[in-house]
């Protein structure tokens, strides 16, 4: 059994709980049994739509304790905070060996961790992760399809569509103001931008309203990641945040011009954006410190000569395989087995 104890919501976001749900489905193609351990009614039903049985719905300040609780051997930690040095302790007691999401560099007191955006990552207790690197992300196939159209297509005969997108939460608020923006670009006056909002119905309702008069202008709630891939599938650009959406848009070889929610964003995109994404795109500062000024000369300057789009486009290839899922599923698998067989000898030494 492999236990995934994940986060999320309406208020957050589903980044956590859609990168569980195709990573569990890379295990169960390997015929390992996977369940869930989630802290949040939408996460809860988001997971159950998906098709899995096993799902247990708790409290957030019961989420690992509650995972402890299923003697898992083997526990996928996927929420917006990293394991404390005691909780990772707790569960060893319960004989669970713990993988963690995101951690960053000397924080994770984990057994493994997986950070596609780190190319060496290292244990608070100074051991190397063998789960870092770009091989590692994982994402929903649906972005790997929409590669392989733009790839079979003539770039330069598509359409200069435009995708903004700023997760599901988007905390900073970010979606308006950068419409207004675009809008006021003769360059997208000419062009499909497509926007898609969050999860809060009546910041969504307002963000049409405000832009009813663009008929350019298509607004998309609650985005799925088939939608979503569909959008980059058409889009020459995409104007995003630091974050899942930015993995995404990379396995589907879109450029793009990022806009970040906080400093901290900021910080990690400007690392991302000038060493394993070089080329592929541009950030422009955080909220409320966003470079207005500047975003709006890019992306009339991108707009206005194609072939600079053409070679952003040219350093997204083969950056993002879409085949992380499948790597972390053998490791897993392999670390599944072992476990497996070490209990099975100590229990048959014990018999005799």
């Amino acid at each position: 059994m492999v236990l995934f104890a994940v986060d999320g919501g309406k208020k957050k976001g589903y980044g956590h709980a859609v990168r569980a749900s195709v990573l569990a489905r890379s295990c169960l193609r390997r015929g390992l049994e996977v369940s869930f351990v989630c802290a949040e009614q939408d996460v809860y039903d988001y997971l159950k739509k998906k098709g899995f049985a096993q799902v247990h719905l708790t409290d957030e300040t019961r989420l690992v304790t509650d995972s402890a609780s299923q003697r898992s051997p083997l526990l996928v930690w996927d929420a917006g905070r990293p394991l404390t040095r005691e909780e990772v302790e707790h569960l060893h007691q319960c004989n669970a060996t713990v993988i963690e999401f995101d951690a960053s560099d000397g924080k994770s007191y984990a057994d493994e961790a997986v950070n596609g955006f780190e190319l060496t990552l290292q244990s608070a207790t100074g051991c190397h992760y063998q789960l870092a690197g770009p091989d590692y992300f994982v994402v929903d196939k649906n972005f790997a399809t929409a590669k392989e159209w733009r790839r079979a297509s003539s770039y330069l005969s598509n359409r200069q569509d435009l995708l903004v997108c700023f997760g599901g939460a988007d905390p900073a608020g970010l979606l308006q103001p950068t419409l207004e923006v675009l809008t006021e670009i003769p360059a997208c006056r000419s062009i499909e931008i497509h926007a898609v909002a969050g999860f809060d119905e009546k910041r969504e309702w307002v963000i049409q309203q405000r832009f009813s008069a663009f008929r350019n202008v298509r607004v998309y709630a609650d985005a799925d990641a088939m939608l979503l891939a569909q959008l980059m599938r058409f889009s020459c650009l995409g104007i995003i945040s630091f974050g899942t959406i930015l993995v995404e848009a990379m396995a589907a070889e879109l450029p793009v011009l990022l806009v970040n929610p906080t400093e901290a964003h900021e910080a990690y995109a400007a690392k991302v954006l000038s060493g394993i994404f070089a080329g592929a795109g541009k950030a422009f500062g955080s909220s409320p410190h966003v470079d207005w000024d500047a975003f709006r000369r890019e992306v009339s300057y991108l707009l206005e000569r194609p072939r600079a789009i053409e070679r952003m486009q040219a350093a997204t290839h083969r950056l993002v395989d879409g085949q992380g899922a499948e790597r972390i599923a053998r490791y897993i698998y392999n670390a599944v087995t072992k476990c497996m067989a070490k209990k099975n000898g100590l229990l048959a030494s014990s018999a005799r």
